[in-house]
């Protein structure tokens, strides 16, 4: 498989993991913000932050013909790492806000 083939597998791969992701993703991102949790203007935006923190450099590195361990704890960490970066970047600073009367 040439380099123009593995491009064309990774977008449609990218495409089809993005689209379940995104629909399964955004509605929890949508009510962290709506709970006060979460701060960011765009759910889309939101999405492909958190989805390229968990996908990092991995298509890539595979492109280039790394061998990577993709084992459940090293899935797991990266996953955990960047729930945490992805907090990091759109927490609400302020906590949780109660109901406004």
């Amino acid at each position: 498989m040439n380099i123009k083939d593995s491009l064309a597998k990774l977008n449609q791969l990218d495409g089809f993991i993005g689209a379940a992701s995104r629909r399964e993703l955004k509605p929890v991102l949508e009510a962290g913000r709506h709970a006060g949790l979460l701060d960011f203007e765009d759910a889309e935006t939101a999405f492909r932050t958190f989805f390229g923190l968990v996908a990092r450099d991995v298509q890539i590195r595979l492109l280039l013909g790394d061998r990577l361990e993709l084992t459940e704890a090293t899935i797991a960490g990266d996953a955990a790492r960047a729930t945490q970066q992805f907090l990091a970047l759109h927490g609400a600073k302020t906590g949780p806000q109660g109901p406004t009367s």
